[in-house]
């Protein structure tokens, strides 16, 4: 499975438009790229550039702190099939590692921001 999380230099987890860099996880593996943020590369359609991003990586799944999605991009998202794991603000990624996550094909209504 390969795992998508947007993060800032520090390792918290944040929605994608925010972080400095995405880190592509593959848990088989347990090995990890990072890569520039390619929401940092355009001004609008900012969350819709990333999910085209995940695409060249066959990414199944996003980390998902609330605001990672707008609701035209989550819309989009659950048109490609990818799950989510849902993430309290300041999460870091060695933390999301040791915890026992839940998978999901749904967010909650409060955490997706207005398109």
């Amino acid at each position: 499975m390969t795992i998508l999380a947007a993060a800032l230099k520090g390792e918290e987890i944040v929605p994608i438009v925010e972080g400095d860099w995405v880190r592509i996880y593959n848990t088989e593996t347990n090995g990890f790229e990072d890569h520039r943020n390619p929401a940092l590369s355009v001004e609008e359609g900012r969350r819709g550039e990333v999910l085209k991003f995940v695409n060249n990586f066959n990414v199944t799944v996003f980390l998902a702190p609330p605001n990672t999605f707008c609701e035209r991009s989550y819309d989009k998202a659950k048109e490609q099939d990818l799950q989510f794991v849902q993430l309290n603000p300041g999460t870091l990624f060695q933390q999301f590692l040791e915890s026992s996550y839940q998978f999901s094909t749904e967010l909650p209504q409060k955490e997706i921001v207005p398109s």
